[in-house]
């Protein structure tokens, strides 16, 4: 009966394995696919180089490469240049982080040892790590009993407290409990956790983690954002948390003068906790025309955090850069490689529109600008995919020449002609 039991074992052991590498073959087979459609994509629409970033100064040059050498130094990985399966591995490990209390009873702060407990492998690998897009069945199913853990000390209980993650509706960077800021160096060192019944803070001294367990926990908690990319609906593309957090940074009264006892900022107009990503981010906001350099124009600086949503995008770094061009494309225009419009915002649905009051110097073909009789201004835009073409007409001297681009952003337009609105 035991040779009976231990055959049987050992043989579901081996129907296991094959299992998994059948999984892993076809994980292979469709990211090979995903890779070749992306390549495609990219050689569709080359990148235009933008040139140097605009209006950056000596100093931050320097800034940028002493603040990439310090890295490189600590060896620490920048998240877009870890793969997934590392990136869960690195959350599993665990990270010690400051975890704020708030409660009726206790109001404080303590450094806990915070990591992801799931499901894992016969070889003891996390099953989160068998597909990022979690369409793997195995890999959704682990992800229902995926929860993040630390120890809880208090006068009625010592153990650890499990926080589902299933239970989490958002993940976001920076907290409003400033009384607790100077425990690490900014208050956009923190990571806040949402769900139906309260907010966690969790502070981070080292901001690459930081960024690090944003990302991939935004990616775990909130898979069909991943699934969405990957199929094109780059809209999506504006609901990343970081780049969420240098737009609000940039309009924040705060901007340009966040400092602390353990924080000197070399980079005013960026978000202290993407200082890390500076080297990288230069060269994207190179690629897209847009700059965080202090001495760029306004336009540039305030559609900076599209630099970093290309970054932290679930795609390959060439695919989300053309998807972001025509975006930004679609809220301005170019001017010998450069972004081109005057100021912008976020509308409820976190989407950037522009409120653009230059015009393309040289109207081409297609494009129109017809004041008529009443002093209305007759702009037309042509749906990216059918050709059909929409009007909108406003009036002369309104100040929201965004009106249509914040509709036609809705609807899939690309606009054919931005008028001048005095």
């Amino acid at each position: 009966e035991d040779a009976a039991a231990e055959a049987a074992l050992e043989e579901q052991k081996a129907k296991e394995a094959a299992r998994r590498l059948a999984r892993e073959q076809t994980k292979r087979e469709e990211d090979a696919k995903k890779q070749a459609a992306a390549a495609a994509r990219a050689a569709s629409a080359p990148i235009v180089p933008g040139g140097p970033m605009a209006g950056m100064s000596p100093d931050e040059e320097a800034a940028i490469e002493a603040e990439d050498a310090q890295r490189r130094a600590a060896r620490m990985p920048l998240f877009p240049e870890m793969d997934w399966k590392t990136r869960v591995a690195a959350l599993t490990k665990g990270w010690r982080v400051l975890k704020l209390s708030a409660t009726s009873q206790v109001q404080g702060a303590d450094w806990k040892h915070v990591r992801l407990e799931a499901p894992v492998d016969d070889n003891g690998d996390s099953l989160l790590a068998l597909d990022e897009t979690f369409e793997d069945p195995v890999a959704t199913a682990a992800l229902k009993d995926a929860f993040l853990t630390w120890p809880t000390s208090t006068v009625l209980r010592r153990g650890s407290r499990k926080l589902a993650i299933a239970a989490i509706t958002g993940v976001h960077v920076g907290t409003n409990a400033k009384q607790w800021c100077t425990m690490v160096p900014t208050e956009w060192h923190y990571m806040t956790i949402n769900t139906d019944e309260r907010s966690y803070d969790f502070g981070f001294e080292n901001p690459a983690i930081l960024l690090l367990w944003v990302n991939t926990l935004q990616r775990l908690c909130f898979p069909a954002w991943t699934r969405s990319i990957n199929a094109g609906e780059m809209s999506e593309l504006f609901k990343g948390a970081i780049s969420d957090a240098q737009h609000r940074f940039y309009r924040s009264a705060r901007a340009g003068s966040t400092a602390s006892d353990t924080f000197k900022p070399s980079l005013p107009e960026l978000c202290p906790v993407l200082y890390p990503l500076a080297k990288p981010l230069m060269d994207t906001c190179s690629e897209l025309g847009v700059s965080f350099a202090a001495g760029a124009d306004r336009s540039q600086k305030f559609v900076m955090w599209t630099a970093v949503a290309v970054l932290e995008a679930p795609v390959p770094h060439d695919v989300a850069v053309n998807s972001m061009r025509h975006v930004l494309s679609d809220l301005g225009f170019y001017a010998e490689g450069r972004f081109a419009c005057s100021a912008g915002f976020y509308d409820e649905n976190g989407l950037a529109h522009t409120l653009a009051k230059d015009a393309i110097a040289s109207a081409t073909a297609g494009q129109t600008r017809e004041p008529n009789e009443s002093g209305m201004l007759v702009i037309r835009a042509q749906h990216a995919k059918t050709g059909k073409v929409s009007v909108l007409k406003i009036k002369k001297g309104t100040k929201m020449a965004s009106v249509f681009e914040a509709h036609a952003k809705h609807k899939g337009l690309r606009t054919q002609a931005l008028s001048v609105v005095k």
